[in-house]
């Protein structure tokens, strides 16, 4: 069934020329501020309280885009970009962090409103598995899920590993805002805390 998926989606990017609307650099990135982050293009804010909010140029930088300007260039960054980064917050001792990613998803726009979420989370569940044993990470567990962020239900996964004998978890949740996958993942180290990060995350 995996590879049929595949094939789908192979085709849907031979035969599909729909393209995601370009987005602005403040579109894209949203807005800060002391207590609160907010993105309108997602549908969702983010209460910083206490925790470390990276800044935009921070950001920019995390995607190596530092010398990124325009909208035109983001543009161009966006649709040749795997996935990037548009979001990050930490909490002050480090142990628990949360990022929002996007990618351009508009070569399949055709397959998007056909996609099984189940079967499109266990795909990415044995990515994150094959890229984490690169970084000599064991005991990698997950379990599939759907998640209420906002007043939305987003389909994904929670996990747990083990990092330089550390007890890591993760919770990675995904969602489509019109051919943008949005990606959130919150990491917390010793004990599971994914669930008090996700909500912090409300609707607007």
């Amino acid at each position: 069934m995996k590879k049929l998926t595949m094939l789908l989606l192979v085709i849907a990017l031979v035969f599909s020329a729909a393209l995601a609307e370009p987005l602005s650099k403040s579109a894209l990135f949203g807005s800060w501020s002391d207590s609160n982050y907010t993105n309108e293009t997602i549908g969702l804010g983010f209460t910083v309280g206490d925790w470390h909010l990276y800044s935009q140029e921070e950001i920019m930088a995390a995607n190596q885009w530092q010398d990124i300007v325009t909208d035109e260039q983001v543009a161009e960054m966006v649709a040749s970009a795997q996935q990037f980064m548009i979001m990050q917050a930490e909490r002050a001792d480090k142990l628990q962090n949360v990022n929002i990613g996007m990618q351009d998803m508009s070569e399949y726009a055709a397959m998007i409103p056909y996609l099984d979420m189940d079967e499109f989370v266990g795909i990415q569940v044995s990515q994150v598995k094959t890229a984490l044993e690169g970084m000599s990470v064991t005991d990698f567990q997950a379990e599939q899920g759907v998640y209420t962020v906002g007043d939305e239900e987003w389909h994904g996964f929670t996990g747990s590993y083990t990092l330089m004998g550390i007890p890591m978890h993760v919770r990675q949740a995904y969602v489509f805002r019109d051919t943008y996958l949005v990606i959130i993942t919150a990491t917390t180290a010793l004990e599971d805390n994914t669930g008090d990060i996700y909500a912090r995350f409300y609707a607007i």
